[in-house]
């Protein structure tokens, strides 16, 4: 004889990834989960295999290329050159200071482009700035698709304009 609660909860437990639980339900929220875990990864340049997949859930399929592409690239360099450092070994890629991030905050945004205000600290100084998020719905899911940096001259990252351009060379 079959339990009717065990029952109902295999069968609630198999419908609920098709029914998008835990999708980002928004651009906005896509850009606050994105970050969320990137900042948890602590990563520096571009991403290798392993932590390129901990982010694939967050990033569009065309992204993702972008990033395989690159690593590539970054491969083939330093196969090439061994005694100098490849492109993309250091500094931090999703956001436009090389050093990172310290916080973040999700500002409301009512496009698929959404502001991030972000602050790094260290050795007490606090600096602050905003970067925009690029988002789309793919598949029903909405994922990070581009970054743009927005900081101001003199304190970029150094990769240029937007994390797609910087990925593409």
């Amino acid at each position: 004889m079959t339990n009717p609660v065990r029952s109902l909860l295999f069968t609630a437990a198999l419908l609920l990834p098709s029914a998008g639980f835990g999708q980002p339900s928004s651009a906005a929220q896509a850009a606050e989960s994105f970050y969320s875990h990137y900042q948890k990864l602590k990563l520096s340049g571009l991403p290798n295999a392993k932590e390129a997949a901990q982010l694939a859930p967050y990033l569009s399929r065309g992204l993702q290329g972008l990033i395989r592409k690159a690593q590539s690239e970054q491969a083939r360099c330093i196969k090439a050159e061994p005694d100098d450092k490849g492109p993309w070994v250091e500094g931090d890629l999703f956001t436009s200071n090389f050093e990172g991030f310290s916080t973040f905050r999700v500002t409301a945004a009512a496009s698929a482009r959404i502001p991030v205000q972000f602050t790094y600290t260290e050795n007490g100084q606090t600096f602050s700035w905003k970067d925009e998020v690029g988002t789309i719905n793919e598949g029903g899911r909405w994922v990070v698709d581009d970054i743009f940096y927005r900081i101001t001259p003199g304190f970029t990252s150094g990769f240029g304009s937007n994390l797609r351009g910087a990925l593409a060379g």
